[in-house]
This record gives C-alpha cells, sequence and structure tokens, in this order.
C-alpha cells in the first residue's frame, strides 16, 4: 500500500509540477519542439502553422529557424500572400526535400530560386512539407485553387518514400480527405498526453530517443557517416520490396498525379516532375533507377517537363562517398546546404526558370 501511495504521490506531483511550470512559460516537453509549427489539416492532413516568426526548429541535432507565411508554407519571414498572383507564380511541392528540413529557408533550394527570381518579378513559394506524398500534392493543390489560389507553374518533386506512404501511411476518406490508413489508437494518445503532461515521462522519452540515436550513430559510424540502408528508398533496389508495396504504391501515386495533371489542364498552369536519389540510390550506383524511368516514361507521355536529378549525384568524377559526405547532412538523408546550392543551380537551368 506505500509503495503504491508514494508512487501515486509521486505522479500527481509531477503532473502538477509539469503544468504550472508549462503554464508559466518555464518548461516546454522536450520530445514536441519539432512538431510544435505543424499542424493538423482537415482536407490534405497536415500542414505548417501560418505566419510562424522565427521558431527555433529541431531536425535531430540540427536548431535552425523557421518562418511561414499566410499560406502556412516556410518562408523568408512572415507575410500576407494574395490568392491571386499579381506576377508569374512559381509553386514546389514535394515532402521534406521540398520543405528544406533542417536548413533555414534562405539557403534551401526554393530560397536560392526564390532569391534569384525575386529580381525578375517572379515569385516563387514552397507547399512542400515533410511527410507528404502524391495524394497530398493532389489534394493540397486542388484544395488552394478551390480556396482561388492561381499560379502559373506548379513543380511537383516525387521522393522515393512517397511509394511506401501511398500505400502504408495514407489514404482518402468518404470526403475525399486524406487521413492516416491505421489511426492513431488509445496507447498513442495515452502517450502524447503523458508527454505534454508529465516531465518526468518526457524526459524519459526523450533519454530514450537519445539512447536510440546513439546506436543509430554506432552503426553509421560504421558505414562512415552516411545513411545509406533506409528501407522506404530499397524499392528500387530490391525486387521482393518492389513486388510486396513499390509496384502497388507506383500505381496509387500514379492515380493521384494522373488528377493533378488533369487539374494542370482545367486550370491552364505548367506542371513539370522533378526525382532524385537518396544515398541509397548514389551508393549502388542506381543511375537508371525505378524511380527515373517510370516517372520519365509518365512525363514524355503528358508532354511535360521532366528533370532528372540523379546524374547530379552518380557520375565518373566522384566516388558515391564523397558526394554523399559532400552533399548531406551527416548520418541523414537529407541535402546540407551544399547539396540545395546544387539543387537550385539544376533546377533554374533545367526548368528554363530565368528565361
Amino acid at each position: 500500500t506505500l509503495v503504491i501511495l508514494s508512487i501515486l504521490g509521486f505522479f500527481i506531483c509531477d503532473l502538477l509540477f509539469t503544468n504550472v511550470l508549462e503554464f508559466t512559460g518555464i518548461y516546454s516537453p522536450p520530445h514536441k519542439v519539432e512538431q510544435r509549427y505543424r499542424a493538423p489539416h482537415p482536407v490534405y492532413h497536415h500542414t505548417l502553422e501560418a505566419n510562424i516568426d522565427s521558431y527555433d526548429a529541431l531536425f535531430g541535432p540540427l536548431h535552425y529557424s523557421v518562418s511561414s507565411n499566410s499560406l502556412g508554407f516556410k518562408d523568408r519571414a512572415p507575410r500576407e500572400v494574395p490568392l491571386a498572383a499579381g506576377s508569374e507564380r512559381i509553386i514546389f511541392i514535394g515532402d521534406s526535400f521540398a520543405e528544406g528540413i533542417g536548413i533555414e529557408y534562405p539557403d534551401t533550394f526554393v530560397g536560392i530560386i526564390d532569391e534569384r527570381l525575386s529580381a525578375n518579378g517572379i515569385e516563387v513559394l514552397t507547399a512542400g512539407v515533410n511527410s507528404y506524398s502524391p495524394i497530398i500534392y493532389r489534394r493540397k493543390i486542388e484544395y488552394l485553387v478551390d480556396q482561388g489560389l492561381t499560379f502559373d507553374h506548379l513543380v511537383v518533386l516525387i521522393d522515393l518514400s512517397d511509394i511506401h506512404d501511398e500505400i502504408y501511411r495514407y489514404k482518402l476518406d468518404e470526403n475525399r480527405n486524406v487521413v492516416d490508413v491505421d489511426p492513431a489508437g488509445p496507447f498513442y494518445a495515452l502517450r502524447e498526453w503523458l508527454t505534454d503532461n508529465s516531465s518526468f515521462y518526457a524526459y524519459t522519452r526523450l533519454w530514450v530517443r537519445q539512447f536510440n540515436h546513439r546506436k543509430k550513430a554506432e552503426r553509421l559510424a560504421q558505414q562512415g557517416g552516411m545513411s545509406i540502408h533506409r528501407q522506404l528508398a530499397n524499392w528500387t533496389l530490391n525486387e521482393d520490396l518492389y513486388q510486396r508495396w513499390g509496384k502497388k504504391g507506383l500505381e496509387s501515386a500514379t492515380e493521384h498525379m494522373n488528377m493533378l495533371y488533369r487539374l494542370s489542364t482545367e486550370k491552364h498552369f505548367e506542371l513539370s516532375i522533378v526525382v532524385y536519389p537518396w544515398p541509397n540510390q548514389i551508393w549502388h550506383r542506381d543511375l537508371e533507377s525505378r524511380q527515373v524511368s517510370y516517372w520519365r516514361n509518365w512525363s514524355e507521355t503528358r508532354g511535360l517537363r521532366f528533370v532528372n536529378l540523379f546524374p547530379l549525384f552518380i557520375n565518373e568524377q566522384q566516388t558515391s562517398e564523397e558526394i554523399i559526405k559532400q552533399l548531406f547532412i551527416k548520418g541523414d538523408i537529407h541535402w546540407n546546404k551544399e547539396g540545395h546550392v546544387l539543387i537550385a543551380e539544376a533546377l533554374i537551368e533545367n526548368l528554363n526558370l530565368q528565361n
């Protein structure tokens, strides 16, 4: 009885202590830092909060500043973006690569292109957000167009992980809203509530996460600090994964990209497709990847501009290890600042953005 009462008393004191400190602004749950500026959306699942001003975001060990505009798009600073374009307007959409996760906006490829083209009176925006895939690309653009957003050119960066997410992560409900394939259960809700309200639980969870990161770092150290064995990208390299979910994922992605193409013809905006490799593909020299051949054929069949960035990363001038270490965040699959510069220059040239 004494042990039970002691545990219960500790738990109640922890809850009271945590909520008082959070109310006064002294404490914030450490595990939730990255999610503070992200928000659910009733139609296209999730987005960024609108008009964020220099939020101190966290991606792994990286602290970086995030701002957004009135549309909930990552931007240089909070600002009102009119729905009707006053000049030529280009929108990029994709997942975390298009958002530029871990990198401040001016150093992302979109920020660099924005800076370059603004001198020519061209407005550049990114609708990309972490963990998007074609089902969200389609519904987000449909929603924004229905709200009155106008633009001249939509550039879609199709990620290798999109194919997995199309099968295992998202689906459309009866109202054509994007929802989770497996909705969060009661255990998930309890875990999130404890994270928000118990500092003891939050820091225990953080310790476990850091322990797992250390184990991951040890594995990466054996790979020279390169993240080259991510399963979400291996469907282009592994026939079993391709047959198990890659093929079906491509079919789902194609269905939603077909709808996006149809919208582009109805609303008269240009549609371009971009593909790029993960470190997995670079390491295995997967130059003529399934990802490349599939979306090249899809684009050419519809007369769309197709930009293949695989040759930027897979060439004879540098080894795979040199390229990965030079252009990617250490131990991660995302581009570093130098990688974003390379992507920006390639897109400006291949999309004829300065003409």
